[in-house]
């Protein structure tokens, strides 16, 4: 996240790479699950340490950026209201993908399980 964001402009450029950030990060833990799935448990377990150490981090991270910048908002004049909805969106999806990175490798390891008879 930039330092000092002085003008409505800014704040959107900063909102639009978030954005197309956490795009991205979604497809990198997407390939990371079907690869994970296709290759067994040791795969799947290798994914869920990845979740938590690299997937979980960065969402926490973006949320944390995220009330920064609605702090920084408050500081700047003229800011439209499509900003602070699509600010309110992104805070929304970096929760709910929280969630998923939190969640989705555990029970997929819990499927293959009942699924191979593994332990």
């Amino acid at each position: 996240m930039s330092g000092n964001l002085k003008t409505a402009a800014e704040i959107e450029a900063e909102i639009r790479f978030d954005e197309k950030f956490l795009v991205r990060l979604r497809q990198s833990f997407q390939l990371e699950k079907e690869y994970a799935l296709e290759e067994g448990s040791n795969a799947l377990r290798a994914f869920r340490e990845r979740s938590r150490t690299y997937y979980q981090p960065v969402a926490l991270r973006m949320q944390n950026d995220f009330r920064r910048l609605r702090y920084k908002m408050s500081k700047v004049d003229n800011i439209p209201e499509s900003i602070f909805l699509r600010l309110d969106a992104l805070e929304k999806a970096v929760k709910e993908i929280r969630a998923h990175f939190a969640g989705a490798p555990n029970r997929l390891i819990r499927n293959n399980e009942q699924n191979t008879g593994d332990d």
